[in-house]
């Protein structure tokens, strides 16, 4: 029921597809998708489009990430990013926020280099098939062929070219998303060591804004600090609840962060002193 339901999903909406994947092969008795493959699907999507969703398939690689980046590790870092934005310790809210960027900007780089090595060992076993099939089928075949015969063999070699291309194809679309990801990552990290963060309210328009750089996120940081649990995203409905929506908000904030991060910072937003209100509050907040 389950598979099936994945697949009409699929049919109504083509951008659900790896989620729906993942769903089915939970269904159907498969190995349960990893919490790295669906963030990373989902982040994906959102900055590079339906498209870039199903670039890093979690069908395909939710096995390899989750041997090369410990499930554990990844949630309990997210979870701790969603407790620094909640204001669960009562810390001063622009220091937990600053931490909670840090410690988000670090958890995503760790799973960009994960998902990179993953791709790279995908592309090495795969590289040399078609060759091989080829050099199999030659060696299979008679001195003297018919006329038919030369002609079927013909067309499996074209087909086996074809594939190669494919697959050589969707090694450079992989490569093109991940190195862009790892772009807005390293964007987010860097924005965040210098200090451009902020949040208040506008003394000319009195609404609230929160901005890294120039880009506005205060409605995704919320999203991401009413997050209830990360490590249920990986059971069969967690990517389509609420909590799944907080997974596309991240990425709608990276988004906002790649197109407008290094645009100048929100008028109205005096700079913040971060040495001066790290001294005063910022004790027990370890990731400043």
């Amino acid at each position: 029921m389950m598979a099936l339901l994945a697949v009409l999903a699929i049919l109504v909406d083509p951008r659900s597809r790896c989620l729906a994947f993942a769903a089915a092969e939970v269904a159907d008795g498969g190995p349960s998708p990893s919490v790295s493959a669906l963030l990373l699907s989902q982040v994906m999507k959102e900055l590079h489009g339906s498209e870039g969703g199903e670039v890093f398939s979690a069908v395909g690689s939710a096995a390899c990430l989750k041997s090369s980046l410990p499930e554990h590790l990844l949630v309990a870092n997210l979870t701790r990013v969603t407790q620094l934005l909640a204001g669960q310790e009562g810390q001063d809210p622009l220091l937990a926020m600053r931490a909670a960027l840090r410690q988000l900007a670090r958890a995503l780089a760790a799973l960009v280099d994960s998902a990179v090595g993953c791709a790279t060992q995908r592309a090495l076993g795969t590289a040399g098939e078609p060759q091989q099939e080829q050099q199999q089928e030659q060696q299979q075949q008679e001195p003297q062929q018919e006329p038919q015969q030369q002609q079927q063999q013909q067309q499996k070699q074209q087909k086996l070219q074809q594939q190669q291309l494919q697959q050589q194809q969707q090694q450079q679309q992989e490569e093109k998303a991940l190195a862009g990801l790892q772009v807005v990552v390293g964007q987010l990290a860097g924005l965040v060591e210098e200090g451009r963060l902020n949040d208040g309210h506008c003394p000319f328009t009195q609404k609230r804004q929160t901005t890294i750089g120039g880009a506005e996120v205060g409605r995704q940081l919320r999203r991401l600090a009413s997050m209830s649990s990360w490590e249920l995203l990986s059971a069969p409905t967690g990517s389509a609840s609420s909590d799944g929506k907080v997974v596309k908000a991240l990425g709608r904030m990276l988004r906002k962060v790649r197109d407008h991060g290094s645009a100048p910072d929100a008028p109205g937003s005096p700079p913040v002193n971060w040495e001066m209100r790290a001294a005063m509050f910022g004790n027990g907040l370890d990731e400043l």
